[in-house]
């Protein structure tokens, strides 16, 4: 059994990736913006409430993780040009324990959003530059995790 953290637990993916790890038998930390949108309860299953730009919080997350699992996606709603994936995955990426054999690994889903689950009228100009802002993002988590090495 191990003890896994996974940033982005209330998400699409994440939720199937948490629903995963407790049906194998491991402790799972879902580190999530709003706890109310993790529709799952489990007794080996410990939610935290955060932002993947608080450092501290991401630290304390995954002290004693075994493994760190991160399915990130840029938010349409409010979407921001600072490049919040990237800013997270730096934080996790920094936060990862170094001094245990086999730790220090994170692994980094990412995904791209079509606008297909907004459920308000939006231009194409606005799509679009959110588009190519979340494709940046999303290039520079990757870069974070690949110059951690």
């Amino acid at each position: 059994m191990m003890k896994l953290t996974i940033f982005g637990s209330s998400g699409r993916t994440g939720i199937h990736l948490a629903e995963q790890a407790l049906a194998a038998g491991h402790d799972v930390v879902a580190f999530v913006r709003n706890p109310a949108k993790l529709d799952l309860r489990h007794e080996r299953l410990q939610i935290v409430q955060g932002e993947l730009t608080d450092a501290v919080a991401v630290e304390d997350a995954v002290r004693d993780a075994d493994a760190v699992l991160a399915t990130l996606a840029p938010n349409l709603a409010g979407w921001s040009k600072d490049m919040p994936v990237a800013a997270g995955t730096r934080n996790i990426v920094a936060a990862m324990p170094h001094d245990k054999p086999g730790s220090g690994r994170v692994t980094v889903r990412t995904a791209t959003g079509s606008g297909d689950r907004v459920r308000w009228r939006i231009s194409r100009a606005d799509l679009a530059g959110f588009m190519l802002a979340q494709a940046d993002d999303l290039r520079y988590a990757r870069q974070e995790v690949r110059v951690s090495n």
